[in-house]
């Protein structure tokens, strides 16, 4: 035990080095096989992704030297293969019909190791060592059809989908269909009054991000990790939308998704004053909404956009759960005026009110963005901004095997200051079109 009066110094450092690798190639070949625009077409794609933490941490006391040493490699690596295989036959200007296939790698592999200095000896340690390495392939085959009548269009397909994985922890095999249909009618022979119904199936497959066990500290007591037990989720929805005039929409619908991958905060039951936030599969999910935007020329100086939402959420976190309902509002504006002297004033706003995402509670959200633009000729701008005008708190529920925690933090305002410039001479470059047909939210970091 150490005296009251002891004097001592602790020294430490942490070295981290990072690195990052991507690499991505596309294929397009395209064939017309009429005059009519029927196509055949293949499109592949490659794309490589790589990266690596080197930690190495040394804590020591005058006392006692190297009390605390480790060091942690961690490795993540994606290679991702995907080509596509389709053929678009225009049967008349009225009707087309589009088939295909579609095959999908995802070769994936998460690994950290760990190792504490002891006794002049480096010592292995199990204990957060891991190794997730997987290969997901995903094959479909699809069909599309495109036609119109009068007045009336029409649009509807289906995809067969087999999907498996081999390796990692959430192993699964399956085959599923997805059906999706769109009828519209237009009211009008200019076609801006416009009716529509619809209906589709759809899969959400978690990120790669989502699926990476690697523990990292955000604060004191707050860490983010990965779930390598994730499974997709799928969403059955129907919807009815108005066009009126060109420029508003009315739109309502309807919403069923069963696994909802969703983040949330799970707790340590060793030290429950930790928190984790990680992405997790809930029971099931129901939604109704219904939605307006438009465009609105007030004055010939004054114009205004605005979008809201008002939805109805009832979801359950699990099979024997009761379902937790609750309705949120969002809304989303942006007015500009047309100022004397080339100035334009714009004010943007966006709200969200009180909302629940699995066991987080989210308060309500207030943002004012004004910004000042003046122009200068046809090519030079300058403008000011301000975002985050309000500087309202964020406030944060948590609610986890009974442990309960709120966190309030407050949000400042930040100026932005630009100027640019507009070329509008010569001919622009004219850059060659190569479609992708990745998937890019697996990459995300939601």
């Amino acid at each position: 035990m150490l005296r009251p009066d002891f004097n001592g110094c602790t020294s430490g450092s942490y070295n981290s080095h990072d690195m990052f690798h991507n690499f991505s190639v596309a294929l397009n070949w395209s064939h017309s096989t009429d005059n009519k625009g029927s196509v055949l077409k293949l499109i592949s794609n490659y794309n490589y992704q790589s990266s690596s933490v080197n930690e190495d941490n040394v804590m020591s006391w005058s006392y006692l030297p190297n009390d605390s040493v480790y060091r942690t490699d961690s490795r993540n690596r994606y290679n991702v293969f995907v080509t596509e295989l389709s053929f678009r036959k225009v049967l008349n200007p009225d009707w087309n019909l589009n088939v295909g296939a579609k095959y999908t790698l995802n070769d994936v592999s998460n690994n950290s190791f760990h190792r504490f200095f002891k006794d002049g000896t480096w010592l292995i340690n199990p204990r957060f060592d891991y190794d997730t390495s997987y290969d997901e392939n995903i094959a479909a085959v699809y069909a599309t059809a495109n036609g119109s009548a009068g007045r009336w269009k029409f649009k509807a397909g289906i995809r067969g989908e087999y999907s498996g994985t081999d390796g990692g922890v959430a192993n699964y095999d399956r085959f599923d269909l997805f059906p999706n249909a769109n009828v519209s009618y237009s009211l009008t022979e200019k076609g801006n009054y416009t009716v529509a119904m619809g209906y589709y199936r759809n899969i959400r497959r978690p990120s790669f991000q989502s699926l990476n066990p690697v523990v990292r500290q955000v604060s004191d007591y707050t860490y983010t990790v990965g779930n390598t037990s994730l499974t997709p989720s799928f969403t059955d929805a129907v919807s009815l939308d108005f066009v009126l005039a060109g420029r508003f929409t009315i739109a309502a619908g309807y919403s069923m998704t069963d696994n909802p991958i969703r983040q949330m905060f799970v707790s340590n039951p060793d030290y429950p004053e930790r928190l984790y936030l990680t992405w997790d599969n809930e029971g099931k999910d129901r939604n109704i909404f219904i939605h307006g935007d438009g465009f609105i020329n007030i004055t010939k100086w004054w114009n205004l956009y605005s979008s809201l939402t008002y939805m109805i959420t009832s979801q359950k976190l699990s099979d024997k759960d009761s379902f937790d309902t609750f309705g949120y509002l969002q809304l989303v504006a942006s007015t500009t005026f047309l100022l004397p002297k080339d100035f334009n004033l714009t004010m943007s706003c966006f709200y969200n009110s009180k909302m629940k995402i699995g066991n987080i509670t989210v308060f309500p959200i207030l943002n004012l963005n004004p910004a000042l633009q003046k122009q200068f000729g046809k090519h030079w701008a300058v403008s000011v901004g301000i975002e985050n005008m309000m500087q309202r708190k964020s406030k944060i529920r948590t609610e986890s095997s009974g442990y309960n925690r709120f966190t309030s933090s407050k949000t400042y305002m930040t100026a932005k200051i630009g100027v640019t410039y507009k070329f509008n001479s010569g001919k622009g470059f004219r850059a060659p079109r190569i479609e992708k047909n990745t998937d890019n939210s697996r990459f995300s970091t939601e």
